[in-house]
């Protein structure tokens, strides 16, 4: 009978992965020489400390997919407004190198960019009517990569995915190349202007108001002492040339 246990454990333990533990990626000693003196200055940025950091309030809800509303499928819209609010990441239920790597895989896809949420009624009718995705590319299934539904306590908001939209490329055939930039040979369209949400008074992008889309992104990866060609381009890009 003992034996049988033994080999019982044994066969059970065959195969499992080790469970892993998340390690502690904010420590205030391994950040006091990371960031590079400020020139002229000799002093280093200052950064939230790790209690700081770990007490910030944490954005985690589920989004769901926007479809064109000729391949939304039936019910969808009229059950997305009977979801309640739900985590996009359970931390709790990771426990496996392979639950990790899943859980990053979902937010990659569909964790969205918590300023470009808006409850706006127009906004909302813009993106579920048909005539606003003329010429813009869509997945097999009809739905789109750079909108997404979430569901918070304010009810179903319209919002963008914070990392996918820049990091995916919509291949002809209505498959995606995962990690591409946008934009390849045959210029793939993700969405209108008239689409995309605007950004919120919470967004970075309202320290550079008055300025396009192109100069705000130039401002913000620009480095004066050593440009790059490949960011100083966006300075002439147009938004024209950007949707």
């Amino acid at each position: 009978m003992k034996w049988s246990l033994w080999l019982l454990a044994a066969a059970t333990g065959v195969g499992q992965e080790p469970r892993i533990t998340a390690p502690k990626i904010w420590d205030d000693k391994a950040l006091e020489d990371w960031a590079t003196p400020i020139a002229a200055l000799g002093v280093r940025p200052g950064h939230f400390t790790a209690a700081e950091y770990y007490a910030a309030p944490v954005e985690n809800l589920k989004t769901y997919p926007v479809y064109r509303s000729d391949r939304e499928p039936a019910g969808y819209w009229e059950w997305l407004q009977k979801q309640k609010p739900e985590p996009l990441i359970d931390a709790s239920k990771l426990h496996t190198r392979k639950d990790w790597i899943k859980a990053g895989e979902v937010a990659f896809h569909t964790m969205d960019e918590v300023p470009r949420r808006t409850s706006d009624p127009e906004r909302i009718r813009i993106a579920r009517d048909l005539k606003s995705y003329d010429g813009v590319w869509n997945e097999q299934d009809g739905s789109l990569v750079a909108l997404r539904w979430v569901v918070t306590n304010q009810g179903v908001q319209l919002t963008m995915p914070a990392c996918a939209v820049c990091h995916t490329r919509g291949q002809p055939d209505g498959t995606l190349l995962r990690g591409a930039p946008p934009k390849g040979p045959q210029q793939t369209r993700y969405a209108s202007p008239a689409l995309a949400p605007p950004a919120s008074a919470k967004s970075p992008a309202f320290l550079y108001f008055g300025d396009s889309r192109s100069m705000q992104s130039w401002r913000g990866a620009t480095v004066p002492w050593d440009p790059d060609p490949r960011i100083e381009h966006q300075r002439s890009v147009t938004d024209a040339d950007n949707v």
